[in-house]
């Protein structure tokens, strides 16, 4: 494994091309994660400003000041916190999608949810979103 590259075996490939899906050891580091978390961190904590509607709680209307946040959404963190641009993660999980559904797959869309802790109103029921972008 390399900063760029997460090389996937032939009988991982053939499990999901079997299973549909693959669980991968050790995609990153406690290390590499390190920087990805502080910035995470930021969004968690309501310090990236100038989102707008792109901030949001998953689980109340907009406009719901962020004390009484349930679900942290960022909508385009990579927008707002170029920092994010180019990370490890992203070059691995780029390399493996690659591996899986060909040399021309690549990043189409970021975001991510976060429950705040301590919140029983932190519910994000396990779906599937559909392509409609």
């Amino acid at each position: 494994m390399s900063a760029d590259h997460y090389p996937l075996t032939a009988l991982q490939l053939a499990a999901y091309g079997r299973d549909g899906y693959l669980v991968l050891p050790n995609v990153l580091t406690e290390a590499e994660l390190l920087p990805l978390e502080a910035v995470f961190e930021r969004f968690i904590r309501g310090q990236v400003g100038g989102m707008g509607r792109d901030f949001c709680d998953m689980s109340g209307p907009y406009g719901r000041a962020f004390a009484d946040f349930n679900l942290v959404n960022a909508v385009l963190p990579r927008v707002y916190e170029p920092a994010l641009q180019d990370n490890v993660f992203e070059r691995r999980a780029t390399s493996i999608a690659r591996q899986l559904m060909g040399d021309d797959a690549a990043l189409d869309y970021d975001q991510f949810l976060a429950k705040r802790p301590q919140r029983p109103k932190a519910v994000f029921a396990w779906h599937q979103d559909l392509g409609y972008w």
